[in-house]
């Protein structure tokens, strides 16, 4: 959403009220929309509001009022309105203390839920089944609710959650346009849920009376626009229960919006501006108005995407606060298929190994599992199935409905075949929300049996087809899909019709409006060679949507599909990483030495300089890397792990690491400017500090550089985007990789210059143009001073103890710019990431004495104490460690090894403060570092950095 297409003006900025003020100056801003921005948004425009800040500028507020907003957001009020309306919720209390906590726990007694106001993602919340377990969560939550205010309640968990996606107008035309079942009960947090569209496990009679539950409390609180109603249905008691309404566009509404063809935020936006539903175009059949309700004849099935595989020391048990990191979803004709189908696009190509895992667990470990809520719990239960073990006992441990366990049963009885009748994909069903009542005209299909649809491709126009980036996942991210829906975009322009397939809800690349057709399926070769054929295509599109679309090469190489933007040849050398070596070798690329090893008894056979880094084949966001710093940990890892060779190993070289996008012609490289890791290497490039353009490259290293990449271009032959990394060391560029796709790091390339890669990529890919032939006038720098910064989900996955080094942990991140200086653009960031200096609160700075020795300064840490407190590394004791109840974030860093990220015990944290004062705010950083005393030194000139290559 920040691409300048998007916007007229795109400002890269903290979520601050700040902020708004100074956009609202420069712009001459009259009015403000703040509910399609999630919960940060929301909480800006409430501390506008309190402030009066809106007053002062006389800005008009585009949604609904204040006061619906405070009575949906406030606790108490919200309880109040509730009881007012004589609808059912959980006794309930709200507190601003934890003494006032306790008086009321007593009262309702446990288990109990605990909300903090104001916070987003289940972000504080949880369950208590004791006192002891409440104090704690309670101090938490206080301490996160930016109210500091949290909600009491008794607990619900166990029973049935729904969703339902509402919007209203000003005149008070209430519309639900989806219904949305968890399979999970009330107790997992609805983005980790499993979830069904329509409502499938209820009666109409109960669906009905929750759509008038909901359109009573939209009435009631004058609500306008796009909405979120959670409700809970108990049936032992069969009564309905009102969890919370969300005034703003929900993390569902994408789901929700993309499911049943409805353009929720583009009409709700409309709605802020005055019209009225009935006066608006219903963009699904486009010929009537948009006040009608969808009515869906198939189901969708949405699964979440988790990143335990990231993290080892993070409990796999889910709760309040979510800890998905994406989602797949997918639609059928009956639950099964749908059901697999979710499957197979989040685990890319599901085969028989995930069920296998839990063969070797006795009846009893698995029903223990199942009790814990696991991330894991589908398999468990197709393997408890499997079994024989009995049905009442599965019900007992997963609280799930009958409905859906007898499907689940379904499936695991007769699994093979079920998912060969999900993989048959002859024929395209049209994205139909109108039941067949009214000609459908959406752009959307799925995969079906019967109905073949496929629309015809307009004449004169040539079609190709788009592999989106699929599920999100660390080191597959939004980023790829930034890239995927680029290259749409430009396609169109250029008069082609685009065909998408991709299983992403939450991506700009599967909006009902972005691309020609949008094709919801898993990744496979059915499905790619079925689309391709179906379509008349002339070309499709791997590189652009990251590593999971480019993995799809694999299995289509060999059906004579025109791919546009691989060459085999390429991806062998690229991919392969000892091929990659012998080719480097072949041409005099220096590259760190390496050995490629068949079998563990050729272990002994390693003659390379310890530290040595595994690199995995055909990966990304460096899963499976890992650094060694001897032999016996390298032999004692390939003990464990049998199944993982052949390995190849290179040795860990130090120095400072580069890296940059470019378009290839096949001879020559269009390279804008290098980006710059101001982390070492060990660090993976998407958890490392970069700025960019390099700040300590002199014009002759440059030059090197450049001339290196274009002698790697003209030998590899190359066509399309490409992205290389270097490390420098002992005044020598090394090439560590080269990735022939769209990289992660492109966005920020394409967010920092005038024009585009992407749109330039293809003049090379389909107008055969040379570099010399393609216009590059506008790829100048917008700012002088570009940072990237990583962004890391510590307050969401609580107990993170990790090492951060070659695998990738960083769930987002965040680009400052500025021309003013590197350290200013670097506060900037530090506030984006939450870390900010206050006047009350220092950010902590922890080094290691080696670092003190290399880089700081004592005339520069005087200068930076209004701002940050330097704590040395000596002076923090491993003893404060503890990998029990963790829950405070915290950071060690050494500058030649690693980055460390670990927690502490509250007790512990009273030590450390003892050191350190009461500040809250702990980073560190190698970059961070590298920064602060490179840009405090007097000596920097304008131009180069004092310690410049």
């Amino acid at each position: 959403m920040t691409s300048e297409e998007i916007a007229d003006q795109v400002y890269f900025e903290p979520l601050s009220l700040k902020s708004v003020e100074m956009i609202i100056q420069n712009e001459n801003i009259d009015s403000i929309i703040y509910t399609i921005g999630g919960q940060n948004a929301l909480n800006i425009f409430l501390e506008m509001v309190e402030s009066k800040t809106h007053q002062k500028y006389d800005i008009n507020f585009l949604g609904p009022s204040y006061q619906s907003v405070m009575e949906t957001e406030s606790r108490e009020l919200f309880k109040e309105l509730m009881l007012d309306l004589k609808l059912q919720i959980a006794e309930s209390y709200t507190a601003n203390s934890v003494n006032e906590a306790m008086i009321y726990a007593e009262k309702i007694g446990f288990p109990i839920s605990i909300r903090p106001t104001l916070t987003m993602g289940g972000t504080g919340g949880g369950f208590a089944e004791d006192i002891e377990e409440f104090d704690e969560k309670v101090r938490t939550a206080l301490d996160l609710s930016p109210a500091n205010e949290v909600l009491i309640e008794k607990s619900l968990k166990g029973t049935v959650e729904l969703e339902y996606e509402m919007i209203r107008d000003h005149q008070g035309t209430v519309l639900n346009l989806a219904q949305l079942e968890n399979i999970d009960p009330v107790g997992i947090h609805t983005g980790d849920s499993m979830v069904v569209a329509p409502i499938l496990s209820l009666d109409n009679k109960t669906v009905q009376e929750m759509r008038d539950i909901c359109c009573q409390i939209l009435n009631a609180t004058n609500m306008v626009g796009g909405c979120n109603v959670q409700l809970s249905y108990d049936p032992v008691d069969d009564k309905i229960y009102v969890i919370e309404i969300n005034p703003r566009l929900s993390r569902s509404s994408a789901l929700a919006s993309k499911s049943v063809a409805y353009p929720i935020a583009q009409i709700s936006t409309l709605v802020y501006l005055g019209y009225p539903l009935s006066e608006l175009l219903n963009l699904t059949t486009h010929d009537s108005s948009a006040a009608f309700e969808p009515s869906i004849d198939y189901i969708v099935t949405k699964l979440p995407k988790f990143a335990f595989d990231k993290f080892t020391n993070l409990s796999e048990d889910l709760g309040f606060q979510m800890k998905a990191t994406g989602e797949a979803y997918s639609f059928g004709e009956s639950f099964e298929i749908s059901f697999l189908r979710a499957l197979n696009s989040l685990y890319f190509n599901l085969d028989d190994s995930l069920l296998k895992k839990y063969k070797y667990f006795s009846d009893q470990r698995i029903l223990e599992q199942l009790g814990k809520y696991g991330y894991d719990r589908i398999f468990l239960i197709f393997e408890a199935f499997k079994r024989n073990i009995s049905f009442e006992q599965i019900k007992s441990q997963t609280k799930m409905r009958d409905y859906f366990l007898n499907k689940f049963k379904n499936i695991s009885l007769n699994y093979k075949s079920l998912m060969k009748q999900s993989n048959q994909m002859t024929n395209l069903q049209m994205l139909d929300s109108c039941s067949g009542e009214i000609d459908s005209k959406t752009n959307t299909y799925f995969y079906t049996e019967d109905r073949d649809e496929a629309p015809q491709i307009p004449t004169g126009k040539k079609s190709y087809l788009i592999i989106g980036p699929g599920p999100i996942k660390i080191g597959q991210g939004i980023e790829f899909d930034f890239a995927c829906t680029k290259l749409i975009q430009q396609l169109r322009k250029m008069g082609h019709h685009t065909i998408v397939m991709n299983n992403n809800p939450s991506t700009n690349s599967t909006d009902l409006e972005v691309a020609d057709t949008l094709i919801v399926a898993p990744y496979s070769r059915e499905t790619i060679v079925t689309a391709y054929k179906k379509f008349n295509c002339e070309g499709i599109f791997l590189t652009y949507g990251g590593q999971t679309a480019f993995n799809c090469y694999q299995f289509i190489k060999n059906d004579n599909l025109n791919i546009v933007d691989i060459s085999p040849d390429t991806l062998n050398i690229t991919e392969n990483r000892d091929a990659f070596y012998e080719w480097c070798m072949q041409e005099d690329i220096k590259v760190p030495r390496s050995k490629y090893i068949l079998k563990k008894e050729r272990l002994k056979d390693i003659d390379l300089d310890f530290p040595v880094i595994l690199r995995p084949s055909f990966v990304t966001g460096g899963e499976g890397m890992i650094v060694f710093s001897s032999p016996e940990e390298l032999n004692k890892y390939c003990t464990q792990n049998k199944s993982i060779f052949p390995i190849y190993v290179d040795e860990f070289i130090t120095g400072i690491e580069f890296e940059c996008d470019a378009i290839c012609d096949g001879k020559e490289a269009l390279t804008p400017f290098f980006m710059e890791h101001l982390d070492p290497p060990g660090v993976h490039s998407g958890d490392s500090n970069v700025v960019f353009p390099s700040i300590s490259l002199k014009n002759s290293a440059k030059e090197r550089l450049q001339n290196l990449i274009n002698h790697i271009t003209q030998n590899l032959g190359h066509k399309g985007l490409i992205n290389f990394q270097f490390v420098y060391h002992q005044e020598e560029f090394y090439l560590i990789e080269v990735n022939v796709r769209a990289s992660r790091s492109l966005p920020l390339y394409e967010k920092s210059i005038k024009g585009s890669l992407i749109n330039l990529s293809l003049d090379v890919l389909l107008n055969n143009h040379s570099i010399q032939e393609i216009n590059t006038q506008d790829l100048k720098n917008i700012y002088k001073y570009n940072l990237k910064l990583p962004f890391y989900s510590t307050k969401k996955l609580s107990g993170i103890l990790a090492l951060v080094g070659a695998n990738m942990q960083s769930t987002g991140e965040v680009i400052a710019q500025s021309d003013q200086s590197l350290m200013e653009t670097f506060r900037k960031g530090l506030e984006m990431t939450h870390h900010t200096p206050s006047s009350n609160q220092k950010t902590i700075i922890v080094y290691d004495e080696t670092e003190k020795d290399e880089l700081i300064q004592k005339e520069s840490m005087e200068k930076l104490t209004e701002f940050f407190t330097f704590i040395e590394l000596k002076d923090l004791t491993y003893s404060l460690f503890d990998q029990t109840d963790l829950n405070v974030y915290f950071t060690l860093s050494h500058w030649n090894k690693c980055l460390y990220r670990g927690i502490f015990k509250p007790e512990k944290l009273k030590q450390l403060r003892k050191l350190i004062g009461d500040q809250n705010n702990i980073i560190s950083s190698p970059g961070l570092l590298r920064i602060l005393f490179t840009t405090m030194n007097k000596n920097i000139s304008e131009n180069e950095a004092s310690y410049a290559i």
